[in-house]
């Protein structure tokens, strides 16, 4: 909607999309971490869903989430990269944390890179376990004499 797409618009991070943009209007990082506006919180949250025509489909918009303290994405050079963003530190509040927006975007990550990487570390470590195994099988079973230098 017209008032979704303004609210996006008042909290729209710098991106390589618009780099002549001078960021967002507000900082919606700022606004989550004082934990005063708990409505403009979910105001905000709520914009970021778009229900497309009258299906049951929707649209998600996580740049606002994806954004450092700064207002800055991960495709900008101003990103810092150490820091927390938005969607790390609202997983510190309760109310935020079950927001459909968060779960989908929680979704979204999982399905996109740790899906792959989970399944790979499984594997990795398969392999791992499978050669430690086939070492140790083959040390005990083999018939070694050793005699050792009597000292006395």
């Amino acid at each position: 909607s017209a008032f979704n797409l303004r609210v996006r618009g008042l909290f729209s991070p710098r991106d390589e999309e618009s780099p002549c943009s001078a960021g967002p209007a507000f900082n919606f990082y700022d606004i989550l971490t004082a934990g005063k506006m708990k409505a403009t919180t979910q105001a905000v949250l709520d914009s970021l869903v778009e229900r497309i025509g009258v299906s049951d489909e929707f649209a998600f918009h996580y740049s606002i989430l994806e954004a450092d303290s700064n207002g800055n994405t991960p495709a900008t050079e101003e990103f810092v990269m150490g820091s927390k963003t938005t969607f790390q530190k609202s997983i510190d509040f309760e109310d935020v944390r079950t927001h459909s927006v968060l779960r989908m975007l929680i979704h979204h990550k999982w399905t996109s890179y740790g899906e792959r990487s989970a399944l790979r570390d499984v594997i990795f470590y398969m392999i791992f376990v499978l050669l430690v195994s086939f070492a140790l099988i083959s040390a005990a079973t083999q018939h070694v004499n050793v005699t050792f230098p009597n000292n006395s």
